[in-house]
């Protein structure tokens, strides 16, 4: 049983997830289905033989269960990975996302003009959002990159794990990982604002306190970029005003139709031809009218208002596909049915 080969092996074959579970044969996720990678089935002692070779991981203070861990290391000759280490009904597992070393670029992910305009504001929230494996975090650090290859800011990130390395040009980067670096988000971005940030990066809005600071530091002259495990831009402004109790509910939607910039939705989807995804995006932005629509709380009115906003820019996700069917890059199905689709990782 090589571990280390089975790995090389995934990575040769461009897979977005690699599954090792004791009791069961190694499993790869390749443009978002599920295959085998070994016929051998993984065995306690040797798993954790491995774990426990890999001595500069951040491991837990021990594999007892209950387990649930979150982290990255890196493999020599193979790269770095994102992990989550679990207890489960017949033992240890692990699943491994590999992280691309380069960090990418907002063109070279194709994606829209939008992001890099919002990247140039000195002020204001913006959101990337999607389901979970739809490239957010590869967006989000294609954003910080432009930010360092353009501006002279000081971007403060918060990420839980750190994932892809940011090596300060213009800008200064600095990156916090939750539970190494901070608590949680909510104590990273508290202390944030007393470090002389420009840019406030967020890996997730996870909690109502976190999700308060966010806007509040938006609102206060800072640049706020986050994540959130939403499909579209309406129940991205849904999901940010309902984690408040009704009493200050009024107060989250005037924050945000002041500070928002505006919000981009994404999902994956497997190319008509060859291997791998094309993003498609749906994008929103912050205008008068859309402001009052969150004021007012008439979010159900922001859907038409997508359809009918390309002269500011803005598109559905339902637009975006249909795009990108045009264009032969993706399968017409895939346009009839976006939320069908299994995304994975960009």
């Amino acid at each position: 049983m090589d571990i280390h080969a089975w790995i090389g092996d995934a990575m040769a074959r461009h897979a977005s997830d690699i599954h090792l579970r004791v009791g069961e044969a190694p499993m790869v996720r390749i443009d978002g289905h599920m295959r085998p990678l070994s016929p051998q089935v993984l065995d306690h002692a040797g798993f954790l033989a491995w774990l426990e070779s890999l001595s500069d991981a951040p491991w837990p203070i021990n594999f007892a269960p209950p387990l649930d861990h979150d982290g990255a290391f890196t493999l020599p000759e193979l790269g770095r990975f994102r992990f989550n280490l679990m207890w489960h009904h017949q033992g240890l597992g692990m699943v491994l996302r590999p992280i691309a070393t380069t960090v990418p670029t907002l063109e070279g992910l194709q994606c829209p003009e939008a992001l890099s305009d919002w990247a140039g504001q000195a002020r204001g929230l913006v959101l990337i959002t999607g389901p979970t494996g739809s490239g957010k975090s590869s967006t989000l650090a294609a954003m910080v990159n432009h930010i360092n290859l353009h501006q002279a800011r000081h971007v403060i990130s918060l990420e839980d794990p750190i994932e892809f390395v940011h090596t300060s040009c213009k800008s200064l980067v600095t990156q916090r990982e939750i539970m190494r670096d901070t608590l949680s988000f909510a104590s990273g971005l508290r202390a944030a604002l007393r470090e002389d940030p420009d840019v406030l990066v967020v890996g997730e809005l996870r909690d109502t306190e976190s999700i308060r600071l966010a806007l509040t530091a938006a609102e206060t002259g800072h640049l706020v970029i986050s994540t959130l495990h939403t499909n579209s831009a309406a129940s991205s402004i849904t999901r940010l005003i309902d984690v408040f109790e009704p009493n200050e509910k009024a107060w989250v939607q005037n924050q945000l139709s002041e500070s928002l910039l505006g919000i981009a939705s994404q999902m994956l989807c497997a190319r008509a031809t060859g291997p791998g995804r094309v993003a498609a995006f749906e994008v929103l932005r912050a205008t008068p009218a859309i402001g009052q629509m969150i004021r007012d709380h008439k979010i159900n009115q922001i859907a038409h208002a997508l359809q009918t906003g390309a002269r500011w820019g803005m598109y559905s996700l339902e637009q975006d596909l249909r795009r990108l069917v045009a264009a032969g890059l993706i399968q017409a199905q895939q346009a009839q049915h976006p939320l069908s689709i299994r995304p994975s990782l960009v």
